[in-house]
């Protein structure tokens, strides 16, 4: 299994037009849209923990993904994972 993530979760702020508050939350989206925008905070969107985003390859091969900073054997979506899905120590809020 390869540590190629395709979506990541981005947050996101919006104004609650009700109250006028500013809000967060974590929205997926898949890599190369995180990678348009300025200043993003990105996470895995199974573990939780941070990743670095990677542009696409020659040809689109491969394509955009996003990578752990750190191999961690509780996601999936790592090529580490020891079978057991958990969060991410370094997880992010």
């Amino acid at each position: 299994m390869s540590d190629r993530v395709y979506e990541v979760e981005v947050k996101t702020y919006w104004t609650d037009k009700e109250t006028g508050e500013r809000k967060r939350e974590w929205v997926l989206t898949e890599v190369w849209k995180a990678k348009q925008r300025q200043d993003v905070r990105v996470r895995c969107k199974e573990c939780r923990a941070p990743v670095k985003l990677m542009s696409a390859g020659p040809g689109g091969v491969p394509a955009a993904h996003a990578e752990h900073y750190k191999r961690f054997p509780g996601c999936s979506l790592s090529d580490a994972f020891d079978g057991i899905c958990r969060l991410n120590p370094d997880a992010i809020d």
